[in-house]
């Protein structure tokens, strides 16, 4: 049964996924230089905590929830400096809003996740609403792999002001039971809206604390990770032509690790290899030829696998861009496919 959901998962990472994809085009074309569910079965887990501060200024991969219509550019999303609050940190991300009609109103943002949370897990945040007809707190929202949702309120009455508000998930979750979070949204609750005042949410030092999968630790190819995405992402361009040497060590002890290679965008022409070990490395080159020996022009994802005789597991992947010989070399690198 393990055995099983260890390649249902699997296969269900090497599907492709068009919406990451996209974003996996713009970095990779810039060179930058536990109950536990069946599906997760045998996958071995370590402790990770996610933590948002935004001092970094940059609202990154924070969105607008609900979504906004434009989503290219919202300028309702933005960080600030909070220059003139008192013993507080000096940044915070902000959503600003005029209701249309005078109605309970619920506006905040959101942001993909890649963890794990349990029923001991914790959400502590620090949430700042302005509505002149008060508020009932903020509703966090839990997007969960399998397609499931949970809502919990935090509930306070305090309006402009800093609030200090804690979510624990054995109200969320059974005893034992873990799950995979890819999505989380905060929303300030404002009764009887008035539609000629601004609205106005803040949002500050975000922590969840929860699990991630182990890892393969990458020697070769360098890469990047974004930590709301499962796959790394390879910080160099390939050449149809060359060739592709994967090496690095597994997060335990095992025997042997094999390594899968699909189209990312479809999860189409599958090839596989298995990897050699020399001391604690293994090791393992690729020609980019575009023949059953190995991949051609595309953009492909390598999946990195490996599993014990106690059935602990782990799948680490990774996307990566082979550009065709006659391909330009200089910026902005384009793909172009038939």
């Amino acid at each position: 049964m393990i055995k099983q959901s260890i390649k249902r998962r699997v296969r269900k990472k090497l599907s492709g996924r068009i919406i990451q994809l996209c974003v996996y085009l713009v970095v990779i074309a810039s060179t930058v230089s536990v109950c536990v569910p069946n599906v997760h079965a045998g996958f071995a887990l370590t402790s990770y905590t996610f933590f948002e501060d935004f001092e970094h200024g940059a609202v990154g991969p924070w969105a607008s929830y609900p979504p906004s219509q434009d989503t290219a550019y919202n300028p309702t999303i933005r960080v600030l400096p909070l220059l003139n609050e008192k013993n507080v940190k000096n940044r915070a991300l902000y959503r600003e809003i005029t209701p249309n009609y005078e109605i309970d109103y619920k506006f905040g943002v959101r942001k993909l996740l890649d963890m794990f949370i349990s029923d001991t897990s914790v959400l502590t945040f620090r949430a700042y609403v302005k509505s002149y007809r008060g508020t009932e707190g903020v509703m966090v929202r839990l997007g969960f792999e399998d397609g499931t949702m949970r809502e919990q309120l935090a509930s306070f009455t305090r309006i402009r002001t800093w609030n200090e508000c804690r979510v624990d998930f054995d109200d969320i979750l059974a005893e034992g039971e873990t799950k995979k979070l890819t999505a989380v949204a905060f929303m300030a609750v404002c009764p009887n809206a008035d539609p000629e005042t601004l609205l106005r949410f803040g949002l500050d030092d975000v922590r969840i604390t929860g699990m991630r999968e182990r890892h393969w630790q990458f020697s070769e190819p360098r890469v990047h990770r974004l930590e709301e995405w499962s796959d790394f992402i390879a910080s160099t361009h390939f050449n149809e032509g060359e060739s592709i040497t994967i090496s690095g060590k597994p997060p335990f002890m095992t025997k042997k690790v094999t390594v899968s290679v699909t189209r990312a965008l479809t999860g189409d022409d599958e090839k596989s290899y298995t990897m050699k070990r020399t001391g604690d490395q293994w090791r393992l080159t690729i020609p980019l030829t575009g023949s059953s020996s190995g991949p051609g022009p595309g953009i492909w994802r390598a999946t990195i696998f490996s599993t014990t005789k106690n059935e602990e597991a782990f799948s680490t992947s990774f996307v990566f861009l082979v550009r065709c010989k006659n391909a330009p070399r200089g910026h902005p690198s384009l793909f172009y496919s038939a």
